[in-house]
């Protein structure tokens, strides 16, 4: 957290807002935030719903303090919060914000590419039935 912390005006400038999800409770998150001066928020998620919905739930773990904790995931969303990108690591290392950037930058062209083949696309439809049709 503190390296995303260090880093924290880059992904502003990115156009990047971070937000953490643990398990942890509010306070222990609250403490952490303190802690390590972060900027971004932290959200618990005390029973690991958006964690499962996400598909990063560690069912490895069993019952006990650990269960509900996720894989090391980074999920970048665009605005309307769809999924652009998931960084997994094998390790709980975690992603260097350099990576985090990167991930960002290659989400951004793939949007903006799908955006430009969309509008590509609707404008071959929209000309097409804007042509008279042939009579016999």
């Amino acid at each position: 957290m503190g390296q995303l912390q260090e880093h924290a005006d880059e992904f502003k400038k990115a156009g990047i807002q971070l937000v953490g999800i643990s398990y942890d409770s509010p306070e222990i998150l609250k403490n952490l935030h303190l802690r390590k001066e972060l900027s971004f928020p932290l959200l618990s998620d005390k029973d690991s719903e958006v964690i499962t919905k996400y598909g990063v739930l560690n069912k490895e773990t069993r019952p006990g303090r650990f269960y509900g904790i996720p894989h090391p995931t980074t999920i970048l969303l665009d605005k309307k919060g769809v999924v652009q990108a998931r960084l997994f690591v094998d390790t709980y290392k975690r992603h260097s914000p350099k990576q985090l950037l990167e991930a960002a930058e290659k989400a951004d062209k793939r949007a903006a590419a799908k955006a430009r083949s969309e509008a590509a696309k609707a404008k071959t439809e929209s000309t097409s039935d804007d042509k008279p049709s042939a009579k016999k």
